[in-house]
Order: structure tokens, then C-alpha cells, then sequence
């Protein structure tokens, strides 16, 4: 049995701010290494300087831009093309909480997702972690795979204010370990 449901469509925009959001709440290893290449590169610009050499100072600013530029040439187009040919995000979507029928509490299960693919229920060993920010909610199955959640679909909370506490509940966030 299903409650509340709300209703969104994904644009690409959305698309690429939740792609942004997952590369966010990547791992620790992942972040420590972003933070690396660019605390690096400022070496080298510094080692540049102390040097006179205007060509490691420019090494050393590309370096410590990487990540930045790697964001802008690399994952930018590469999100676009995965939302153009992914025709299935392109229509309508809901997510209703799923409750157990014969509990007098009505107790929450999981959600349910429905989409013109058709309706799945997942419950809560099902996500594997979650992520929000103040636009998105994440609801991973996989470590790369995930339903994104636009906030503005549920401006009242009603919906996802309980989904929240039952997810801290039942699954880990992201940057948590995996149960």
C-alpha cells in the first residue's frame, strides 16, 4: 500500500546538478585525492616562483586546475549526452513511501518509484546509501546507480521530510560506509 506520491520530471539541468551532487558526496579516497593533485599543483607553482621559471608556474596552474577543467571538458558533455540518449528520464516520475498494509502503524518499508518504464518498490536493504543537497535527493541502488529526486516536487515536505528520517533510520549516507 502506497501514501502520498509526488510527481516530477527530470531536465537536463537538473541532470547535470545531480551528477554534480554524486561527485560530491564521493568517497573520502576520492576527495583526499581532488585535494592532492590541487594542493600539487600550488606546489609546483610555488617551486615555479621561487625558481623564476614561468613555465612551471603555468604547469603548476594547470595542474591545480585540473580537476576544474576536467569538470568542464570532460564530465559537462559527457552528463549532456547520457541525459539526450537516456529517453526513459525524460518523462514523468513519482515516489511514494511504501507501507506495509496489515501494520496498525502503518509502518514505512521503502518507497515506490513509478516512470513510463513501469513501478518498482524498494525496500530499505535495496538503497544502497543516499545523498541530498538543497535541490536533490539520491537514492543509490548501486555505488554508481541511482534515482535522483528533484526537492522542488515536494515544496510542503510532506513526502520527503518522512522519507528522510526513515533513510537516517535505515541506510547509510553518502560517505558513510555500506552496511
Amino acid at each position: 500500500m502506497t501514501q502520498h506520491a509526488i510527481t516530477f520530471q527530470i531536465t537536463e539541468s537538473d541532470y547535470l546538478d545531480a551528477q554534480r551532487l554524486f561527485r560530491r558526496s564521493a568517497s573520502k579516497w576520492g576527495r583526499a585525492l581532488v585535494g592532492l593533485i590541487v594542493l600539487f599543483g600550488v606546489a609546483v607553482v610555488a617551486a615555479g616562483l621561487y625558481a623564476g621559471k614561468a613555465w612551471l608556474i603555468f604547469l603548476g596552474l594547470v595542474y591545480a586546475t585540473l580537476p576544474w577543467w576536467l569538470q568542464v571538458l570532460v564530465n559537462n558533455p559527457l552528463s549532456r549526452r547520457h541525459f539526450r540518449k537516456y529517453p526513459a528520464i525524460h518523462g514523468p516520475q513519482s515516489l511514494s513511501l511504501l507501507t506495509q498494509a496489515d501494520a496498525p502503524d502503518g509502518a514505512v518499508q521503502g518507497v515506490t518509484m513509478r516512470s513510463t518504464l513501469g513501478e518498482t518498490h524498494l525496500t530499505w536493504p535495496l538503497i544502497h546509501r543516499w545523498a541530498e543537497n538543497d535541490q536533490f535527493l539520491l537514492l543509490y541502488l548501486q555505488p554508481r546507480m541511482y534515482f535522483i529526486v528533484p526537492k522542488r516536487a515536494d515544496p510542503g515536505d510532506q513526502v520527503l521530510g518522512p522519507l528522510r528520517e526513515q533513510l537516517r533510520q535505515h541506510v547509510p549516507a553518502a560517505g558513510r560506509a555500506a552496511r
